[in-house]
């Protein structure tokens, strides 16, 4: 996950990006006493969420200072040795938009199909 740009603006589009180390690829976990957890990068200390906190499938994730709203939250599930990315406040998981593999697509919530997209991995920043 990475931010459009590197921008330090709310509202940025979050997006995937091949691992190039920068900052805004870093995402510090937070987990909160109800077990949510809310993830915050790295560069712009912006809070992952769903744009307008919509609930619609294909919703894009942006960044937004942390105001608690749910759509800010998350949890993360467990599948193998992968992680899927849901949505609070929708119940959605992340995914990228069509599945794609390009750098720069749309990371957006869906259904959770069980897509390889849908599919994450937590690795360790410096």
């Amino acid at each position: 996950l990475g931010v459009l740009g590197g921008s330090l603006a709310d509202g940025t589009s979050v997006v995937q990006w091949s691992d190039t180390g920068s900052r805004d690829q870093a995402w510090h976990v937070t987990t909160q006493s109800d077990g949510t957890r809310i993830i915050t990068d790295r560069s712009s200390g912006r809070a992952l969420g769903i744009r307008e906190a919509s609930t619609a499938i294909n919703s894009d994730a942006v960044q937004w200072l942390d105001n608690g709203s749910n759509d800010q939250r998350w949890r993360l599930v467990q599948t193998g040795s992968y992680v899927k990315i849901q949505n609070v406040r929708s119940g959605l998981v992340l995914g990228v938009r069509a599945g794609s593999s390009a750098d720069g697509a749309q990371v957006v919530q869906w259904s959770d199909t069980g897509s390889l997209d849908q599919q994450w991995s937590i690795v360790a920043a410096n």
